[in-house]
């Protein structure tokens, strides 16, 4: 539980970036594909990075309508911010520790470095894109960086002593 407490603050902060970084880049989507001012590469630019968001989407999206505590199977079940609360909340409760709160801590243990690795790729080329999209004023507010989460084998917790 405490491995997860101390790992939620990091994956809600790369959601908040993604957040951010994807409502931008849908807007400006939109907005640059109906000005007749912005080339066609740029444009084309633009299009690549938002399907580039899009493929991060089901991990860093932070699930709408509550605190990502699981949500009874309904809305999104790659969210890393989703599992972490599922694991957490499931080693936290004082009941035997089931398959589902383990699938969510390795999951989240194994997944959150390399989607935040990934994360922290896109704000690298989203600053060129903003330095592009600048000459046309089109305003692309990059967020900073994740820091890096090292990737450690997730353990098998020890509270369940079937295991």
């Amino acid at each position: 539980a405490m491995e997860m407490h101390a790992l939620q603050p990091r994956v809600t902060e790369a959601g908040t970036a993604f957040g951010s970084l994807n409502r931008q880049v849908n807007e400006l989507t939109t907005t640059a594909a109906s000005r007749s001012d912005v080339p066609a590469d740029v444009k084309g630019q633009l299009e690549a990075f938002k399907k580039e968001l899009d493929a991060l989407a089901p991990r860093l999206a932070i699930p709408q309508g509550g605190r990502g505590g699981g949500g009874g199977g309904r809305g999104n079940n790659e969210s890393l911010s989703g599992k972490v609360g599922q694991a957490k909340n499931g080693f936290m409760s004082g009941m035997v520790v089931g398959e589902q709160t383990l699938r969510a801590y390795t999951e989240v243990k194994s997944q959150a470095p390399k989607a935040i690795a990934d994360l922290n790729g896109a704000i690298t080329k989203a600053t060129t894109l903003s330095a592009t999209l600048a000459k046309y004023n089109l305003t692309l507010t990059v967020p900073q960086a994740v820091k890096a989460i090292e990737a450690a084998p997730a353990r098998k917790p020890s509270a369940n002593p079937k295991q």
